[in-house]
């Protein structure tokens, strides 16, 4: 019956499991002893380790691994990388990138020109604090000082866990845009609460309404609480002016 015949098809899972970890160890060994020398430089033939990576695969495949893991090392999409060094090396040029431009917006501060350049230090903060958070990158300014450029931020970075995907920040833009909010009369205490930009980004608020944690669950930095509580204050003195006209 059907009972009989799965016995008899029924695996030996420890005995695979010998196997198959016995197989890698043969293709080990072969890398670490087996050698030939070609113009003076040891090399090792490929094909007898293509020959073991394709019985492992095989093997693993017909337990039912997934593709994943069957597949792990492959190129199974044929996408090469364009980046030298990888994607270490990109967010190190990112950052130096976004450095070197929030050097010359404090620069520009010190001058008469400060109006535009401000603009341009709040998109790097911004990429700091929202975009690239959101992306999984984790930015930090540290000031140390230079004998010939006085002080400049260095730029740090560490992987974080993403705030939001590029995608929900798209629909969280156009969400933001079709509900019609009238800003004049929000209040101190809920203004960052209801405001459309502002009102998606943080988890939790203090007494006086300014938010003490990110939407991420991290703390909401003091440099980032200064210019809130600016913004606001600023959005308030203009509610308070239009009123007064």
């Amino acid at each position: 019956g059907s009972i009989e015949q799965e016995k008899i098809f029924d695996m030996n899972g420890a005995a695979f499991l010998q196997a198959l970890l016995l197989l890698i160890e043969c293709g080990n060994s072969y890398l670490k002893s087996t050698t030939i020398i070609v113009s003076g430089n040891k090399n090792r033939p490929v094909e007898a380790m293509q020959q073991v990576l394709k019985v492992v695969r095989d093997q693993l495949d017909l337990v039912g691994f997934t593709e994943c893991t069957v597949q792990a090392g492959l190129n199974s999409q044929g996408k090469t990388s364009n980046i030298e060094g990888g994607e270490d090396a990109l967010i190190d040029e990112l950052v130096r990138f976004r450095t070197l431009i929030r050097n010359i917006a404090i620069d520009g501060l010190n001058t008469n020109d400060g109006k535009s350049l401000g603009k341009i230090l709040d998109q790097c903060d911004d990429a700091r604090d929202i975009r690239l958070p959101s992306l999984g990158i984790q930015l930090s300014d540290q000031k140390l000082k230079c004998e010939d450029d006085g002080i400049v931020s260095a730029p740090s970075w560490s992987f974080c866990i993403p705030k939001t995907k590029p995608s929900d920040m798209a629909s969280s833009s156009t969400k933001h845009k079709s509900t019609t909010v009238d800003i004049s009369s929000l209040s101190t205490i809920n203004w960052f609460c209801l405001h459309p930009t502002y009102q998606d980004k943080f988890l939790e608020f203090d007494e006086s309404g300014l938010p003490t944690m990110n939407a991420d669950g991290t703390k909401v930095s003091n440099r980032l609480l200064k210019k809130l509580v600016k913004k606001r204050q600023k959005s308030m003195n203009e509610q308070a002016a239009k009123l007064n006209t």
